[in-house]
């Protein structure tokens, strides 16, 4: 996604992984079932980012403090989210840390397909399969424009984790990252239970159920 100086990023990404605690309820708990509760985590990919915070990673997570005494529990059962913060830079900058300097290549929105697939072969020796050209060009087709940028962004992460968890939370983050995105266009929600159907497949009841929380209770 990309920085806006009207609203802090951080403040957005515990939000939304706290929705994604609270959409648990009913799929992974229900009444006092507390014990249940998975931890859950969110990838923020912040493009434009400011000078001074381009090329930078932090983590924002649950802990405790011992105010008094020596709890014993180590705070295992407060650290329920994670939000990793990565301030993309130029793809041209020199960085450190490969990881930064890849995903600075395979978002920028500068780079031809070609050009992305060169240095991927050339510095970080990645073979090209012609399904990972399809992919480099994906990611390419992803930074131009927001509307499309944004909302592919919510599909990939659900289906990111759909794969690692092999259950459905990972899907709900894919659409509970589409309703944030549309209602930040301001698309009202009629609109976008009719989006998400579609493109998620769900019945309307099911749609709703994601756009008004309420309605699970």
């Amino acid at each position: 996604m990309k920085l806006s100086p009207s609203y802090s990023i951080e403040r957005r990404a515990i939000y939304y992984c706290c929705r994604l605690i609270s959409a648990q309820y009913g799929s992974v708990f229900t009444h006092s079932e507390y014990g249940k509760i998975r931890k859950v985590y969110s990838i923020w990919f912040c493009m434009n980012s400011d000078k001074e915070q381009g090329n930078t990673i932090k983590k924002i997570s649950l802990s405790e403090t011992p105010l008094y005494g020596e709890p014993e529990r180590g705070g295992r059962d407060v650290d329920l989210l994670q939000a990793v913060m990565v301030n993309l830079g130029d793809a041209d900058s020199l960085v450190d840390s490969q990881i930064l300097r890849l995903m600075n290549v395979l978002l920028s929105a500068q780079m031809s397909a070609q050009e992305k697939k060169e240095i991927m072969q050339e510095e970080f020796h990645i073979a090209m399969t012609a399904k990972l050209e399809r992919e480099v060009s994906e990611m390419c087709n992803l930074s131009v424009g927001v509307y499309n940028e944004g909302l592919e962004e919510g599909r990939k992460e659900g289906l990111e984790e759909g794969r690692k968890e092999g259950r459905k939370e990972g899907r709900a983050e894919g659409i509970l990252g589409s309703i944030e995105f549309l209602r930040e266009l301001e698309v009202a929600d009629s609109r976008i239970v009719d989006k998400i159907m579609r493109k998620y497949q769900l019945t309307r009841e099911e749609a709703e159920r994601y756009v008004c929380p309420q309605v699970r209770s």
